[in-house]
């Protein structure tokens, strides 16, 4: 884990203070805070490890949690659903966890990144 933190710490130091965490209800969206610092994440055993910002940690794998990762990574906003199944909390958990590092913003209306 400690590889990802320097990899995504991109030169801060220190790494930036989390922030508080944030509430996630359906329908919230979520965007990549700054296009140039992707997540970053990789699977070990049945764990993705997944680094943002210098901070990192570890989370159940399913490809519920990529998929998300991806495509908040390719500037999609993510839309969290109401689903209350064991992979939708643990994303729930990590969304809130990135939001802590800022590595993402909730945004009120759904929009793409310029490209």
């Amino acid at each position: 884990m400690f590889r990802l933190e320097q990899l995504t710490g991109f030169g801060f130091f220190p790494v930036p203070e989390p922030r508080s965490a944030c509430e996630i209800a359906p329908r919230d969206a979520f965007v990549l805070a700054d296009p140039d610092h992707p997540i970053v994440f990789a699977s070990i055993g049945a764990e993705l490890v997944i680094a943002a910002n210098g901070q990192s940690f570890a989370a159940p794998r399913s490809a519920t949690l990529v998929r998300a990762l991806a495509s908040i990574n390719r500037g999609q906003p993510y839309v969290v659903g109401s689903r209350r199944t064991a992979p939708a909390l643990v994303l729930a958990r990590v969304l809130q966890e990135l939001y802590a590092a800022r590595a993402i913003e909730k945004v009120s209306e759904p929009r793409e990144r310029a490209r």
